[in-house]
């Protein structure tokens, strides 16, 4: 008798596989839930691992009472026809590396759909519930700080964001930085600030914070820039909150590179908590080949992506995003 185990993330896959592997005659030996290792594997729900089994006999000369003919009752879903639309939309996704539970709440109850274009459908209204609007603010001034590890592109960002209201919307900009850390960040934004004609105000304690939004509070918008921290140095990340707690009507953002691999990305979000971001932006898009990242983030927090950037152009390369945007990027790479 061959024996094959498989670990897979529900029975649906399983008895596709092992239909797939060893034919529709195929008998499922046993099943049970396990746990990956590490971090991610303690976060995501437990897998599932089935052993199953070619029979070399006819079923009528098993044993009844074996362990083997206990299990004929999955056995006979062996033969239930499976969608191969389903089984191509979910490696299509896990190549994009969008961790496997997600995958698994996009495909619940759609596994089974044939017509390619009517499981796409479902698929995307799917990730328009993933996906939440992000929330524009209509409060005069409106604060917005950045947050986020070293190198996400903060200050860019912000950079962008700035040209934008003053360009296009010919808001009066008020620009402060916190950061006095990393060498050239105050000079950098000075630039910006000359380019778009926004006041540059830097600032060393959560006093002078509060000091200089009060004295900004003429303007239309007001972005905070500050330093990046690691997830990891709770001593700073405290007193960056210590800064921005201050404030009491300030919309926080934190920024994540697209790179991000998924363990580092769950290991930020949940470290950065302490700062109480609202919304996400979803940076350096055009540094990776999957949009696995936008999904994890938006899955993962709950929150809103409220841009993209996609470049060091300011302010051209950043976007407003939107539930049909970010769900768009996710169905560009389900091709198969």
């Amino acid at each position: 008798m061959k024996i094959k185990r498989y670990i897979v993330q529900n029975m649906q896959e399983a008895l596709y596989l092992i239909k797939q592997d060893l034919g529709p005659e195929a008998i499922i030996v046993s099943s049970r839930k396990v746990k990956e290792k590490g971090l991610l594997g303690w976060l995501r729900p437990a897998k599932l691992e089935v052993t199953a089994a070619k029979a070399q006999e006819r079923a009528d000369q098993v044993d009844k009472s074996s362990p083997v003919n206990l299990a004929s009752s999955q056995a006979e879903r062996l033969n239930r026809p499976v969608s191969l639309a389903a089984h191509k939309i979910r490696q299509c996704l896990l190549r994009m590396e969008i961790e496997p539970e997600i995958v698994e709440f996009l495909l619940e109850d759609i596994e089974l759909i044939e017509d390619e274009t009517e499981i796409k459908a479902a698929l995307q209204q799917r990730l328009h519930s993933v996906f939440k609007p992000a929330a524009r603010s209509n409060k005069s001034p409106n604060i917005m700080a950045f947050v986020g590890v070293p190198g996400v592109g903060k200050t860019t960002t912000l950079a962008k964001i700035a040209a934008i209201y003053s360009l296009f919307d010919s808001f009066n900009i008020g620009l402060i930085t916190i950061d006095t850390f990393r060498v050239g960040a105050v000079e950098q934004l000075r630039i910006y600030g000359d380019i778009i004609g926004a006041s540059v105000d830097v600032v060393t304690s959560p006093a002078e914070l509060l000091q200089t939004v009060n004295k900004n509070r003429d303007k239309d918008l007001i972005l905070i820039d500050t330093a990046g921290r690691p997830s990891r140095n709770r001593y700073q990340l405290s007193e960056m909150k210590a800064f921005l707690e201050v404030i009491e009507d300030l919309d926080i953002f934190l920024v994540i590179n697209a790179t991000t691999r998924a363990r580092d990305m769950v290991q930020i979000i949940n470290d950065y908590k302490v700062i109480p971001y609202s919304q996400l932006i979803i940076s350096k898009i055009d540094e990776t080949e999957t949009s696995g990242t936008l999904l994890n983030a938006a899955y993962l927090t709950g929150m809103p992506i409220a841009f993209l950037t996609n470049g060091q152009d300011v302010p051209d390369d950043i976007e407003a995003a939107s539930p049909e945007l970010l769900a768009g990027y996710i169905m560009k790479g389900v091709v198969y």
